[in-house]
């Protein structure tokens, strides 16, 4: 087994480890330090498989600001630790099937996509060296002509720029595309989003306050 196998299933092992106890644990500060344990593992695994980009944006979005709102959140409401209550074998018979349910779907869809199967090591950047093996793998993926892309999408680049020089050359730029089709195709949803999260917001706000004492 090459170091990269065991690198991707230590990093995932320690991942479903922590998302574990985030549930089984009843102290909320404890729940909340696994679940930045389990981002940052999510992260390392993201790296290890040449995914830079989304382990940066793992770290940045969900180990930094979403756990640092869940510790606001945890010293505003002052929760404490939960007390251990009695459960109906009918409750723990439901949730084991929607988990069991939740985990096949998951597993089907990710050995259903391009390279699925594969040993992780076939993913590993230190291991995709060679141009046969580089053509290989990448015929698993889906086929995208860069030029079509490019002329098809000339309108929304200038000239003169880079990102259009890059799609004629055949290159991607990852990060300039996504956020093409986020604030382009999919504008609406991303600006609903948004509405969702003040909601929240605003609803952490109020959850919070304190009723004033009347004299």
């Amino acid at each position: 087994m090459e170091l990269c196998d065991i690198l991707f299933y230590l990093f995932a092992g320690l991942a479903l480890l922590t998302s574990v106890l985030v549930v089984a644990l009843r102290n909320p500060v404890s729940s909340a330090m696994c679940m930045a344990v389990s981002f940052a593992m999510t992260a390392a695994v993201l790296f290890g498989l040449g995914a830079h980009f989304l382990g940066i944006i793992q770290i940045l979005v969900y180990a930094g600001a979403i756990m640092v709102l869940f510790l606001f959140i945890i010293m505003l409401l002052n929760v404490k630790k939960e007390e251990k209550g009695r459960r109906g074998w009918l409750i723990c018979c439901v949730a084991s099937c929607v988990a069991a349910a939740f985990a096949g779907m998951v597993t089907s869809v990710t050995l259903n996509l391009p390279g699925g199967r594969d040993c992780p090591a076939a993913c590993c950047p230190a291991k995709i060296q060679d141009k046969s093996e580089q053509n290989a793998y990448a015929g698993k993926l889906p086929k995208i002509d860069p030029e079509a892309y490019a002329a098809k999408h000339a309108e929304q680049f200038r000239k003169d720029s880079a990102v259009l020089k890059e799609l004629k050359e055949g290159d991607f730029p990852d990060t300039t595309m996504l956020g093409q089709t986020l604030f382009g195709k999919y504008n609406y949803q991303f600006v609903l989003l948004g509405l969702i999260l003040l909601v929240g917001t605003i609803g952490a706000v109020v959850l919070c306050r304190r009723p004033d004492r009347k004299d």
